[in-house]
């Protein structure tokens, strides 16, 4: 309904007419014959006439084609006055009485999709959109005021006592302008806006492609050193602090509010423990205060960086500060000032096995580390796919013994734990199937004791086996098909430390050093080589000619080169640790040793030559735990502790390549308590889900894959964690990997926040989205409640007494919840 000569009227539009009815007695006023077809009309006034407006298209013969083209146009109709319509980048003027056209404003941009008259700095103004994605603003005599970016429809209304016009943006979004752009979020789209009042304040209606009306009424511009950064309760819940853009902090409660300067830069954080209020600035900058007077208690010399968590703890040692700019790079600081780095055991996962293989798309080199298994390019070691097992181990940790088969059926992989148990990764499995997650077959108490190594023997004569060694003594050979029927082969004598398969021989390396060779699957033992006492931690086998040859590598540094067929063995020391791997290949013809040691040095040794070469490498770091040589016979092929791996030359003829860990970024750390300890959980990025035990820097937690990217990690009570991943947020016991709840979110809504809290007495987790909707979950029974809210949330945390704190790009709001 609008206004025409001080009577309420009715307007409609149908095909190229425009009809107006008096609403006191129905009377039709006119109708405009326009010759488009009409989209929907708009009244208003302009130096105190009334004007009507209204938009559609026309189809026109393009000069020098017979060929329609389709045109927009809007009409505006001034009572004794001017109408105007858009024409391809053009708006007419006209008298209404006659339809004689009085004047035209050129609009270089395109066609004009809605035209609407305002009032702009004290003067009349026509505001139309076109559709080269700009809105202008131009005066009575058609000269261009003001632009800005943005689209149809358009409506004029006045804040604070100034023009106020709202357009929608390019991304679908509803925005006012009054010479700076605000953007309200729409997430449903805009298909008309309106401005009303409401109690006294003006009020902007967004109607939606999905039938929901959105309201907006606080259209106050506060200047950006006000805007709230962070925000945290204090422990009991009733105080609020909030850092801003200028570094100030104020802190509200129901005594009113108090406020003091923090740092010279934006607060990116705050903590509040018992023992301080906590800030930090993005270079890292770490304070502590008396939050009740403001004064400085301490500042901890922290090293610099942005900390992407920023919480404090209690371990036995008291309240502790977590200051993280990575997993890597974590610090504890007490509420002294005092600050000690916190060394946690690194991401990489230690290679515990390399082999080569061929498929339909060439050489490839397997490399097994925690529970991916990475399909490697040999002269590049770029990955070309990677498998990933199908359940996480918290009970097998980083130093497990793998092993990888080529089997016909396919990749086998056998991996055995610290508490006697076995896992097979079921064969059958494409080695280029992207992303495949192989089923998991597990075995409890495969072995009285840790299983120290495994094997493959994929030339078994009643098909591929795998054979166990642990710290009973005992050797088992496995079907993977029917693992729950092992067969065992007579005990080695002492704990199992190394094992190796060529052909139908099955090589034993013990503890003491002994070294048994058996025949399968009977079991025979027709070699044995006693032990110097020097613990076997390394074997690799050849079969040559004349017999089995056997390279030996110990604990104190010794190389043992024995030939079973004549006995003989020659013990040749090498100047380091530990030789961890070895692995045999041909290289010009020439069989060549390479060697792994402790103190990640690799090496080469051409053994049958007089003078053969024997090589090691000069550079030291990281312990060398696996060998292999390519098909081709060029490179040796390292991996090391730290999960990278390296391909080195012997011939010289190819520089050697060097692969770093597999990624495992820091995307989302968080704190919070396990069993009654302290800990700290990170993953993201794609690396696995942690958790360390803080007083302890343990790692309790290994590779928890929670079925999400954990981009968003935090941590709630009954060791439940909420991760967010595209499309879902799923509530997790991180030890047993249990799913207790799951939030489905739109993919184009991800989800911004997580809080956990508690809402009438109860567990609850909440939930916000970028469409501006928090879901709140409880905890036990998944009961869900939403609440609506028009920004994209920044910050969520609950308060005493069923408060909700809500931080946007707008401020900071307390909502009671009932």
């Amino acid at each position: 309904m609008a206004g025409l000569a001080g009577e309420p009227v009715v307007l409609n539009a149908s095909y190229g007419d425009v009809r107006a009815w008096r609403v006191a007695d129905g009377t039709r006023l006119f109708t405009l014959s326009a010759h488009v077809w009409s989209g929907p009309p708009a009244l208003g006034d302009v130096a105190g006439r009334a004007v009507l407006a209204t938009s559609g298209n026309d189809e026109l013969i393009g000069e020098g084609s017979d060929e329609p083209v389709t045109a927009t146009r809007t009409w505006l109709v001034v009572d004794g006055g001017l109408i105007g319509h858009g024409d391809r980048g053009l708006i007419r003027l006209w008298d209404p009485v006659d339809g004689v056209e009085t004047g035209r404003i050129e609009v270089p941009g395109g066609v004009v999709t809605d035209l609407a008259w305002g009032r702009w700095n004290g003067r009349d103004v026509l505001a139309g959109s076109v559709d080269d994605g700009l809105v202008r603003l131009w005066d009575v005599e058609g000269a261009v005021v003001a632009s800005f970016p943005g689209t149809a429809p358009l409506a004029w209304g006045e804040v604070d006592g100034r023009a106020v016009l709202a357009t929608r943006t390019a991304d679908g979004d509803a925005q006012v302008w009054d010479g700076e752009p605000r953007t309200l979020r729409t997430p449903d789209g805009v298909t008309a806006l309106a401005w009303g009042e409401v109690a006294g304040r003006p009020v902007l209606a967004c109607a939606g492609k999905r039938g929901r009306v959105r309201l907006w009424s606080d259209f106050a511009r506060r200047p950006a050193a006000e805007l709230t950064t962070a925000f945290t309760w204090d422990p009991t819940g009733r105080l609020l602090a909030a850092g801003s853009a200028a570094g100030r902090v104020a802190v509200h409660g129901p005594d009113g509010a108090s406020s003091f300067t923090a740092h010279d830069g934006v607060v990116v954080a705050l903590a509040w423990g018992a023992a301080a209020l906590a800030t930090a600035t993005a270079e890292g900058e770490v304070r502590l205060w008396d939050p009740a007077t403001g004064a400085l208690v301490a500042e901890p010399p922290v090293r610099p960086g942005y900390p992407i968590l920023f919480d404090w703890v209690r371990p036995a040692e008291g309240d502790r500060l977590v200051v993280a700019r990575g997993s890597a790079d974590v610090e504890l600081c007490a509420p002294d000032g005092t600050s000690r780095p916190l060394d946690l055991p690194p991401w990489g996962h230690p290679v515990r096995s390399l082999t080569n293989a061929s498929t339909d798309a060439g050489e490839v080199v397997l490399s097994a580390a925690g529970d991916e298994l990475r399909l490697l390019d040999p002269d590049t070691l770029e990955q070309v796919d990677v498998l990933r097992q199908g359940m996480r181990y918290a009970d097998v940790d980083a130093e497990s013994a793998v092993a990888v088969g080529i089997t016909p059926d396919g990749v086998g992989v056998a991996r055995g734990g610290d508490a006697g148990s076995l896992s097979f990764w079921e064969p059958g499995t494409s080695l280029l199937h992207p992303g495949t997650w192989m089923r998991d077959v597990p075995v409890d108490h495969a072995h009285d004791g840790r299983v120290n190594a495994v094997v493959w023997l994929p030339h078994h004569p009643d098909g591929p086996r795998v054979a166990t060694g642990g710290d009973d003594g005992a050797v088992r050979l496995w079907d993977p098909a029917e693992p729950d029927r092992p067969s065992g082969i007579t005990g080695a004598g002492g704990a199992v430390r190394a094992l190796e398969s060529v052909g139908d021989v099955l090589v034993v390396g013990t503890a003491d050093g002994t070294v048994r060779v058996h025949r399968v699957p009977d079991g025979d033992e027709p070699h044995v080589l006693p032990g110097t006492g020097a613990a076997v931690e390394s074997l690799a086998s050849v079969m040559t000619d004349s017999g089995l040859y056997v390279a030996i590598g110990t604990g104190d540094g010794t190389l043992r080169l024995w030939s079973t067929w004549s006995g003989e063995v020659h013990d040749e020391p090498v100047d380091a640790g530990a030789i961890l791997a070895l692995a045999w290949g041909e290289v010009e013809g020439v069989p060549v040793l390479g060697l792994g040691l402790a103190d990640g040095r690799v090496g080469w040794w051409r053994l049958y030559e007089p003078d053969g070469e024997r090589a090691l490498t000069e550079w030291t770091g990281p312990a060398v735990t696996a060998l292999t040589w390519t098909a081709h016979g060029r490179l040796l092929c390292a991996g090391f502790q730290d999960g990278s791996l390296w391909t080195l030359d012997p011939t010289g003829t190819t520089e050697g390549r060097a692969a770093p860990p597999p990624p495992h970024g820091d995307g989302a750390m968080t704190t919070g308590l396990m069993d009654g300890r302290a800990v700290l959980a990170a993953g993201g990025g794609g690396a696995p889900f942690r958790v360390w035990d803080i007083e302890e820097s343990a790692l309790l937690v290994v590779d928890a894959y929670l079925g999400t990217d954990g981009r968003l990690l935090r941590w709630g009570e009954d060791r439940v964690v909420a991760a967010r991943g595209p499309g879902t947020v799923r509530l997790v016991d991180p030890v047993d990997g249990t799913v207790r709840h799951e939030v489905e979110v739109p993919e184009d809504f991800d989800a911004l926040e997580l809080a956990f809290g508690r809402l009438h007495g109860r567990a609850v987790c909440a939930v916000a989205t970028r469409a501006g909707a928090i879901t709140v979950v409880d905890v036990e029974d998944g009961t869900r409640r939403t609440v609506e809210w028009h920004e994209p949330v920044l910050g969520l945390a609950f308060g005493a007494d069923d408060r909700l704190a809500i931080r946007d790009a707008y401020g900071c709001t307390v909502i009671l919840l009932r």
